[in-house]
C-alpha cells in the first residue's frame, strides 16, 4: 500500500543494520556505543535512529528517549532527535540499548533482523560531519540482562531479570572504556526479510518525560521477611514469580531494622537499616496517582542480594496486588555490592511501587527511588471548566486517562496488553485530535490498520500483534473511523490511498448479502475456531484464522461476569448494524475522495439491510430491538448496544428512537445487557442526534461520578473497577470529547458556515476549547440575572451562527466575538 508522507529522512540509500551474534529464538539485549568529537561550537546536530524490537538512547551518559514507536515488520520507522543542545566540544558519546525480542507478542511481529540503524549529523566549526553504521561503533552482549524469563502477560514481553555481576556498569558514560567490546556485524537493512524493509520518518509523537520520585513521605507501610528467595525459571507461568511475593511472610522489623529517609524536592532519599542474609525488608510506597513510565532505582549496596522491583494499580484488602488477571508486575536484580543505576527496557502502568530486599548484610542506602514517567510530547488544553464540579472533574480525570495512556502508540491499555486495537484507538485518536489539535495518532492508525490486509480482505482488531485473528465489528469501526478522519481533518489523499483496502474489506461483508437473502452469512459460535500465531514475519499473513464478535464487554467473559450479556449467537443485530453505518460511510467515502457510482452502490445496500433488518430484529412486544435470530427464531435478549446501533443505523424513526432510548437508559430491568464505559460513544452519539442531551449529561455524571468519588486518577476499563480491570482504559474517556461537542456545543463546527449550540440552559458557566481542521476554537458563557454572556474565538475564515437549545439561531459570529442574551429568554439555567 502507498501512502504519501512529504517529510524528510536523512537517508538517502538504504540504511545498514548493526547487530552482534547469533539471532537467538528468544529475547536478547545488545549494548552500542560510538565515540566522536566535536570542534568549537556546534551549529546544528541531528540523530536519527531505529532499532528492532526496542532501545534506550543515552548522549554522553544522559538517557535521552526510548522507542521506536509500534509499527509492522515491513517498515522501520525512525525517530528523530536534534542533539544540539546536548552535544559539548570534545569528546561525545552515543550509548544506546538495543532489547529483540524474536518471537511475536500483542504489540511485535519480529521481522528477523534485530538491531540498531543510526544517523548522526552535525555542523561544527570544520564542517558537516556524518556517522552511520560503520567499525567503529562497539558492541557487547555483557549487557546484564538474563534471558529467556518467564512473559509478563499473555499479551507483551518476559519480566525482566538483571545480574549486576554479567552488566557493564557505567557504559553509557563518556569515559567508559569499551576497548574490549567488539565491533558491530553491519548489513542492509531488510536484506533477509522478504520483500525488504522502508524506511520512513516516526509516524506518531515523540515522548516527553518526568520525574516522580518517592521518598518517605509515599511509604505505605515497612515489613522484614525471612522467606528465602527462590528461583526464576524460564518455564514457570507467567503469574507465579509475582504470586511468591504476594505469598511472603511479613514480620515486623526488628529495632535495628528500620525505613529512614529525607524528601528533598525531587530528590528524595530512602536507607533500609539493619539487613542481614536471613531478614530482608519489604518496602510498599504509593505514588497517589496513576502514572506510566519506568520505574528506576540507584543504590549504594553493601553486599550481594536480591532486589524485587514490583508496581501494580490496586490494592486488595489494602495489600498491593501484583497478578493482576494472570499478569507478573515484578522485574528482579542479582545484585553486587557497590552502585546499582537500574532503568528498565519496557515500561508500564502504576501506582504502587514495591522494593523487597533480600540476602543484604547490612544498609542499603536508596539515591533514587520512583518512575520516569512518559506521555506524549503534545499540548493539552486543561481549559474545560463549568459550574459543575462533578462534570469538571469527569472531563478532568478523561482526559488525563488518554494523555498518558498513550505511549508509542495508542493502546487499550498501558499494563496489560499494550496494544493497539483498531476499534478503541479511532475514537482515542479521535479525541486526541479534538484535544490537542495533533492528528498524527488518528492518521498512523488509519493508515497502519490496512497495511497488512488478508486475501479475503479482513484486517487484524490489533494491527501489530501476533495474533492472526480478528473481531469482526471491529473491520466495520475501520471504516467508521476512516470517515471520521476525512470530515475531521480533511485529509483527502490519506483516505484516497487506503481506499482500495477499505473497498476490499467491505466487499467480504456485501458479498455475503448477495448469497444469504440479504444478510450476513457469517454467525458467532461458541466453539468457534482460535487463531494461529506469527511469530516471524510472514508476507502470507494475516490469514484471520479465528474470527470473533465483540460489540461490548457484556456476554463476552472477560469482565463483568455476573451481568446480563449481549446475545452474540446466530443473526446478529448489532453486526448488521455496524454493517448499516459501515456502508453509509463508505458511501461518504467514496462520494468524496473516490468513486460516485460506488457511493450510490454502498448507498442502495445500506437501505436495502435496513428495511431486512426492521423487519427481522424489531420486538413489537417489547417495543426494542432484539440481539438476534437463531434458526428462524428470535431471542429475547434486549441490549443497551444493540438498541443504540439499530437507531444510528437509522432502522426507526425519531420518535419511536427516543422513546427507546429513554427506556432503556432510565429502567432498572438487570435482564438488559448495559453498556460498557467503552460503549457510550456511540451511545452519546445517537443521544445527540435526538436532541437528547440533557440525558446524555445525566448519564454522564451517573456512570462516571464512581471514578471520581474512588478518588481514581484515572478511568477504568470496566464500571466494576474490579481485578478483572485495568485501571487506566483510555477509550473509557469519551466525556472528554461529548462535553465538548455536545454541551459546550462545537459539533456543528464542520465548515466555513458552521454551527454553534451551546447548553446555557443547562450549566450557569462553562467554558473550553476544540481542535478542528481550520484551527481552535473557544467559547465560554456566564450566567447572572439579567443576561447570559456568551463569547469566544473562531478559526481565521470561519462564521458561524450560534443556536439556542431551542435551535433557534441567535446570531451570527467570527473571529473573536461576544453576544448576550437576555435570561428572561430562558424558562430557567
Amino acid at each position: 500500500m502507498t501512502t504519501h508522507d512529504h517529510r524528510s529522512i536523512l537517508f538517502t540509500t538504504q540504511p545498514n543494520r548493526m547487530w552482534s551474534g547469533a539471532i537467538g529464538p528468544d529475547t536478547q539485549t545488545r549494548l552500542f556505543r560510538r565515540s566522536f568529537n566535536v570542534v568549537g561550537e556546534i551549529q546544528h546536530a541531528t540523530l536519527q535512529l531505529y532499532a528492532q524490537a526496542k532501545y534506550a538512547l543515552y548522549v554522553d551518559g544522559d538517557f535521552v528517549d526510548r522507542g521506536p514507536c509500534f509499527h509492522h515488520p515491513m517498515v522501520a520507522p525512525f525517530d528523530t532527535h536534534d542533539l544540539t543542545d546536548q552535544l559539548i566540544t570534545g569528546s561525545n558519546v552515543i550509548a544506546v540499548l538495543v532489547q529483540a525480542i524474536n518471537v511475536g507478542v500483542h504489540n511485535h511481529v519480529p521481522s528477523g533482523e534485530p538491531g540498531l540503524c543510526v544517523k548522526l549529523q552535525w555542523t561544527d566549526e570544520e564542517g558537516t560531519h556524518t556517522i552511520e553504521a560503520d567499525n567503529q561503533w562497539r558492541v557487547t552482549d555483557k549487557t546484564g540482562w538474563t534471558w529467556p524469563n518467564p512473559q509478563r502477560t499473555w499479551a507483551i514481553g518476559p519480566v525482566e531479570i538483571f545480574d549486576m555481576a554479567q552488566s557493564s556498569p557505567g557504559w553509557q558514560q563518556l569515559d567508559f572504556d569499551d576497548s574490549t567490546w567488539q565491533k558491530p556485524e553491519i548489513s542492509p537493512l531488510g536484506q533477509t526479510v522478504p520483500g525488504g524493509v522502508t524506511p520512513m520518518n516516526r509516524p506518531t509523537p515523540m515522548l516527553q518525560y518526568h520525574w516522580q520520585g518517592l521518598g518517605i513521605s509515599n511509604l505505605m507501610n515497612f515489613h522484614a521477611t525471612s522467606d528465602p528467595v527462590k528461583p526464576v525459571k524460564a518455564d514457570d507461568p507467567k503469574e507465579v514469580m509475582a504470586q511468591r511475593l504476594e505469598e511472603l511472610t511479613l514480620i515486623e522489623p526488628s529495632n535495628s531494622m528500620q525505613c529512614l529517609g529525607k524528601d528533598k524536592g525531587d530528590n528524595p532519599t530512602l536507607t533500609v537499616t539493619g539487613l542481614t542474609p536471613d531478614c530482608g525488608a519489604v518496602v510498599h510506597l504509593d505514588l497517589s496517582a496513576m502514572y506510566i513510565g519506568q520505574v528506576l532505582l540507584d543504590a549504594d549496596l553493601p553486599s550481594e542480594g536480591v532486589i524485587d522491583i514490583a508496581w501494580t494499580e490496586a490494592l486488595v484488602d489494602g495489600k498491593p496486588c501484583w497478578t493482576r488477571k494472570g499478569a507478573s508486575y515484578v522485574d528482579r536484580i542479582y545484585a553486587t555490592a557497590g552502585k546499582l543505576n537500574w532503568r528498565p527496557i519496557t515500561f508500564s502502568g502504576m501506582q504502587y511501587v514495591s522494593l523487597i530486599l533480600r540476602g543484604f548484610t547490612g544498609d542499603v542506602k536508596i539515591n533514587r527511588v520512583g518512575v520516569h514517567a512518559s506521555e506524549p510530547n503534545l499540548t493539552w488544553p486543561n481549559d474545560f471548566a463549568t459550574s459543575n464540579p462533578m462534570l469538571n472533574d469527569i472531563h478532568k480525570v478523561c482526559e488525563r486517562t488518554i494523555r498518558i495512556g498513550t505511549q508509542e502508540a495508542l493502546m487499550d491499555c498501558p499494563t496489560r496488553e499494550q496494544a493497539a486495537y483498531v476499534g478503541d484507538g479511532l475514537p482515542v485518536a479521535k479525541w486526541i485530535y479534538q484535544l490537542t489539535g495533533d492528528a498524527r495518532y488518528f492518521r498512523d492508525l488509519v493508515i497502519e490498520q490496512f497495511r497488512r490486509q488478508s486475501e479475503q480482505g479482513l484486517i487484524r482488531s490489533t494491527p501489530y500483534s501476533w495474533r492472526d485473528d480478528t473481531l469482526v465489528d471491529y473491520n466495520l469501526i475501520a471504516i467508521l473511523g476512516t470517515l471520521d478522519y476525512l470530515q475531521l481533518t480533511g485529509d483527502k489523499q490519506t483516505v484516497k490511498d487506503i481506499l482500495p483496502a477499505a473497498r476490499k474489506l467491505i466487499s467480504w461483508f456485501t458479498n455475503q448479502l448477495d448469497q444469504n437473502d440479504g444478510l450476513l452469512s457469517w454467525q458467532w459460535t461458541r466453539d468457534r475456531k482460535q487463531g494461529e500465531f506469527e511469530n516471524q514475519f510472514d508476507p502470507s499473513r494475516p490469514k484471520i484464522t479465528g474470527m470473533n464478535l465483540f460489540i461490548d464487554h457484556a456476554g463476552m467473559g472477560w469482565h463483568c461476569v455476573d451481568d446480563a450479556g449481549i446475545e452474540r449467537r446466530g443473526t446478529n443485530a448489532a453486526l448488521h448494524a455496524f454493517l448499516c453505518l459501515a456502508l453509509d460511510a463508505m458511501a461518504k467515502i467514496e462520494s468524496t475522495v473516490g468513486d460516485k457510482t460506488l457511493a450510490q452502490t454502498c448507498k442502495i445496500q445500506s437501505t436495502k439491510l435496513t428495511e431486512r433488518c426492521k423487519e427481522l430484529f424489531f420486538d413489537t412486544q417489547q417495543n426494542y430491538f432484539i440481539d438476534g435470530v437463531l434458526d428462524g427464531i428470535p431471542f429475547t435478549q434486549v441490549s443497551e448496544q444493540t438498541n443504540t446501533l439499530a437507531i444510528l443505523a437509522g432502522w426507526c424513526d425519531t420518535e419511536t428512537a427516543g422513546d427507546i432510548l429513554r427506556r432503556i437508559l432510565t429502567t432498572h430491568d438487570k435482564a438488559i445487557a448495559r453498556n460498557g464505559y467503552y460503549f457510550w460513544l456511540y451511545t452519546f452519539e445517537a443521544l445527540k442526534n435526538l436532541d437528547m442531551i440533557p440525558l446524555a449529561m445525566q448519564m454522564i455524571q451517573k456512570h462516571w461520578q464512581a471514578i471520581v468519588k474512588a478518588n481514581s486518577s484515572t478511568v477504568w476499563e470496566t464500571m466494576a473497577g474490579d481485578d478483572l480491570d485495568s485501571f487506566c482504559h483510555p477509550w473509557s474517556c469519551v466525556p472528554a470529547s461529548t462535553l465538548l461537542t455536545d454541551i459546550l456545543g462545537f459539533s456543528g463546527l464542520t465548515d466555513e458556515t458552521s454551527t454553534l449550540a451551546p447548553r446555557y440552559d443547562m450549566l450557569k458557566q462553562a467554558q473550553g476549547s476544540i481542535h478542528t481542521q481550520y484551527g481552535k476554537a473557544s467559547l465560554s458563557w456566564q450566567t447572572d440575572d439579567q443576561h447570559i454572556t456568551l463569547a469566544g474565538t473562531l478559526p481565521p475564515n470561519i462564521t458561524a451562527n450560534i443556536l439556542s437549545p431551542d435551535c433557534q439561531i441567535i446570531g451570527k459570529v467570527n473571529d473573536t466575538w461576544e453576544l448576550k442574551i437576555p435570561t428572561s429568554t430562558m424558562a430557567s439555567v
